[in-house]
């Protein structure tokens, strides 16, 4: 039974994959980048949650797109982070162990039994050499000798052409080390290398990260130029709406409490000027009044 109260919200759900929600997941099962054997070694799990355009779309159309985009784009960030992390890290394990480019003699099968049958026929030629020179045939002694330089000649022209340059490099990129110079070895090279689907990876996810990152970058300088001032927020405040009703009803109370000294004040003249009458009446000395009404005072 679908609950309408998380309609247009599925996206938000624990089983969606929130990296293709906003850009591409790298280790998506159907079309993961980081599936081989060199990749098991390097521990990259397969993404196993759903990856669905159609809610995709929702998020692009849910009214708060924004916030959740900030949200996801960060978790994403740290993701991306963590996979150039453990890369770099590779990097720096393997140019130490690369092999510096030098020549190198690969030779086949036929060529090797060639070059073996020249050098056994060279030691039993050489031990002749030295028998003949002892008995005293040193014509015989060079001539088994001459052979021997024969043979050393086609051992090296044998040698020379299953001879070239080769050597290793460590890609910057993802960490592969791979055949540099006129390989003749079934390995990867540069040129398979930069073809391959973790080559191709390595090289979407650090181009996403950057782009990931400037965006929150501007997200939080629009966020600061959006910030009020110092001392911007108390007159705003004061403003219509603001604190200026609060700072009215204070001066209304200021009123009403000198109304009622003035009260005060107009009762105790009445009464001094009701004394004064009673001194005056009683005494009949104008001057005996006016002490009482200084004291009353």
């Amino acid at each position: 039974k679908v609950d309408k109260s998380k309609i247009g919200e599925s996206f938000r759900e624990k089983k969606i994959c929130k990296n293709h929600l906003i850009g591409f997941c790298p280790t998506d099962h159907m079309d993961n980048y980081f599936r081989g054997k060199e990749c098991n070694k390097r521990g990259i799990l397969e993404c196993c949650k759903i990856h669905s355009d159609a809610t995709r779309t929702e998020f692009e159309q849910h009214p708060e797109t924004e916030r959740f985009r900030d949200e996801y784009e960060r978790e994403y960030l740290a993701f991306l982070d963590k996979l150039i992390a453990d890369a770099n890290s590779i990097i720096r394990r393997e140019r130490p162990l690369a092999r510096p480019l030098a020549p190198q003699v690969r030779l086949r099968d036929t060529a090797t039994v060639e070059v073996h049958r020249w050098e056994e026929e060279n030691k039993e030629l050489t031990l002749r050499a030295e028998e003949l020179a002892e008995e005293g045939k040193l014509a015989e002694s060079r001539e088994c000798l001459e052979k021997v330089r024969l043979n050393n000649t086609q051992i090296d022209m044998k040698k020379e052409s299953y001879t070239y340059m080769c050597g290793e490099e460590v890609c910057d990129v993802c960490g592969l080390r791979y055949v540099i110079g006129d390989s003749r070895e079934d390995k990867t090279n540069s040129v398979t290398h930069r073809r391959s689907r973790m080559h191709t990876g390595y090289v979407l996810i650090r181009e996403k990260a950057e782009e990931i990152r400037a965006r929150i970058r501007e997200r939080e300088k629009a966020r600061e130029r959006d910030a009020p001032a110092p001392g911007v927020e108390k007159d705003e405040m004061a403003a219509p709406g603001g604190r200026l009703p609060a700072a009215g009803a204070a001066g209304g109370g200021a009123a009403h409490v000198a109304g009622a000294a003035h009260e005060v004040d107009v009762q105790r003249g009445r009464r001094v000027l009701q004394a004064v009458e009673g001194v005056e009446v009683l005494h009949g000395d104008a001057e005996a009044a006016t002490v009482n009404l200084l004291l009353l005072l």
